[in-house]
């Protein structure tokens, strides 16, 4: 279960840059999720789900890479 805990938009750079934070928990374990990501020209709705996908993805590549 993955449980959205918020988002932040900060200008850096002349970009804007989108922060995410996730809370996820499994049956072992509680994670706390942070992603982030430059949004693309003035699209930050774009820039918000890269943000998330680079958060879920800090958890994913454990499994996947596991053997």
């Amino acid at each position: 279960m993955t449980e959205f805990v918020g988002i932040k938009l900060v200008r850096a750079f002349d970009s804007w840059i989108v922060v995410t934070a996730l809370r996820g928990r499994s049956s072992e374990r509680s994670y706390r999720l942070l992603g982030s990501a430059e949004a693309p020209g003035e699209d930050t709705a774009r820039g918000a789900v890269l943000s998330v996908l680079d958060a879920v993805n800090r958890v994913m590549e454990k499994y996947i890479t596991e053997d």
